[in-house]
């Protein structure tokens, strides 16, 4: 009795937790611009320029700050983008979330 109420437990979590892969690879993510090399939006700090960094590879953007967030879209080496906030060593780059690591601070 008890290894079927185990049984029953595992299917059900895993039931729960299914990702169909057929849907999860037809949805398109979306294409994320590269921010302008300038920006005249004041940020929090009451400065008319936010910081900016370039991208140094091929990285996924995030719907929020961590692996575990869905890919909305990609930057690629040489991209600039304006850092909006951040949560750690994640970046808001306004339309997403990407990782610090692969972003060189200046212009």
């Amino acid at each position: 009795m008890t290894r079927i109420l185990i049984l029953f437990l595992t299917l059900s979590l895993a039931a729960c937790n299914y990702v169909d892969p057929i849907a999860a690879l037809q949805q398109q993510p979306v294409t994320v611009t590269p921010s302008p090399t300038t920006d005249t939006h004041p940020n929090m700090l009451g400065s008319a320029e936010l910081p900016q960094c370039t991208v140094t590879g091929a990285l996924n953007v995030r719907s929020g700050p961590g692996v575990s967030h869905a890919v909305i879209g990609y930057l690629y080496a040489g991209d600039i983008v304006t850092i909006q906030t951040q949560r750690g060593a994640w970046l808001n780059i306004g339309n997403g979330w990407i990782h610090s690591k692969y972003c060189m601070k200046g212009k």
